[in-house]
């Protein structure tokens, strides 16, 4: 309240438009704001907009659940890696002298022998000791991960959970032959925490789901204000608006967007009469964040630049809907998780034709990312996909 208060009075008529520039200046500053940034309309061409398939057709997405672990029963079904962790037993240290130096440097000996500790195998009580030491296995969290779980105990001694998993402790043959509690202890810690970092790197609030639910192309996609950054030329978005103006095969007047989508639209063009040939209709829809899918295994948004619709495949009455997503070089990393998502889709809808209006069958696929400097890989994916 306080807050807002004082953002009411700095806010008085008096002083409105000179704190609100300095506002906004400020935010220019910080990059908040792209001060080069337009507004500019995204208009479907009115030839479209007369279409069967823009006044009937459909477009499939899928939706987000909360995630259940409630069939959890193991580390396997939670999707932990069941590798044993290593521990260091140091056999020995001594000092050894620097020869161009007086100082001394530390020398540790760890020897190559190695043995298998079985977690059932070790006390109890040490094991108990460990888990104690980290709250993140405390009862009460271990039930947000893994629901199934009666207590502490069972989830000590069941050989899905901890009872299943082994340290690999490396040593000299002397300390491995016995090995002491405290030992046993450390190498329990570094064992937890390798679980820790995997349950926590896997567990998500929610997922996508599997279903792809049709909703109209004529609800989902309209007319659009955007915000573009200004062309360096006017004369150069005049000249893209003159391109794309006769192809009908493109469905919104113009284009903006990077060069790597400026290179998608164009190599989808010269592509146009070959897929013309295997369907009777071709449709490149540009995704101005209408359309959105989420990811099978965390939940994650995404909304895919393009959408290539191919109309009734000849000797088929089924429809291919395809999501692009061009991608520089530069942002494949950040957005890696994209890529794998659409590989996903493509894998698990391989074979499934989901349904739409009477007698037309719909594939949904996932092409992955589009880049201009492997251009051919992408085509022949995409045409593999729709074969």
């Amino acid at each position: 309240l306080r807050v807002l208060e004082e953002l009411h009075y700095h806010c008085h008529p008096g002083d409105k438009s000179r704190y609100i520039a300095d506002i906004r200046q400020a935010l220019i500053q910080t990059g908040l704001i792209d001060e080069h940034a337009v507004q500019r309309e995204l208009r479907l061409k009115a030839a479209f907009k007369e279409t069967r398939f823009y006044k009937t057709g459909i477009v499939f997405a899928n939706d987000r659940k909360k995630r259940s672990y409630d069939h959890v029963r193991s580390f396997d079904q939670l999707g932990v890696k069941r590798k044993n962790v290593s521990h260091a037993v140091f056999s020995g240290s001594g000092m050894e002298e620097g020869v161009f130096s007086d100082k001394q440097l530390l020398k540790v000996t760890i020897a190559a022998d190695a043995k298998d500790i079985k977690v059932v195998d070790i006390e109890a009580h040490v094991v108990r000791a460990a888990l104690a030491r980290n709250d993140f296995f405390s009862f009460s969290n271990l039930k947000n991960y893994i629901p199934a779980i009666s207590s502490l105990e069972s989830f000590i001694a069941d050989p899905g959970y901890m009872a299943g998993l082994s340290i690999t402790f490396r040593g000299s043959e002397h300390d491995l032959r016995s090995l002491n509690n405290r030992t046993k202890f450390a190498g329990l810690v570094t064992l937890l925490a390798e679980l820790e970092k995997q349950m926590t790197e896997l567990h998500t609030e929610y997922e996508g789901t599997e279903q792809f639910v049709p909703q109209p192309i004529r609800v989902v996609f309209t007319d659009k204000k955007i915000k573009v950054r200004i062309p360096k030329e006017e004369s150069r978005d005049d000249g893209r608006r003159a391109y794309l103006e006769d192809k009908s095969w493109y469905v919104f007047d113009t284009q903006y967007g990077t060069s790597e989508e400026e290179a998608l639209v164009d190599l989808i063009g010269r592509y146009v009469s070959d897929l013309e040939k295997e369907f009777r209709e071709v449709y490149l829809v540009r995704n101005e964040q209408q359309l959105k899918i989420y990811n099978f295994s965390d939940g994650r948004g995404f909304e895919p630049d393009y959408l290539l619709f191919l109309v009734d495949k000849k000797g088929e009455h089924r429809t291919y809907q395809l999501f692009i997503e061009p991608k520089g070089q530069h942002l494949r990393e950040h957005d890696l998780w994209k890529d794998q998502f659409l590989e996903e889709m493509h894998v698990r809808f391989k074979d499934k034709i989901f349904t739409g209006e009477a007698k037309t069958g719909y594939r949904v696929i996932g092409v992955p990312f589009y880049n201009s400097e492997d251009e051919n890989q992408f085509v022949e994916k995409m045409l593999a996909a729709i074969a």
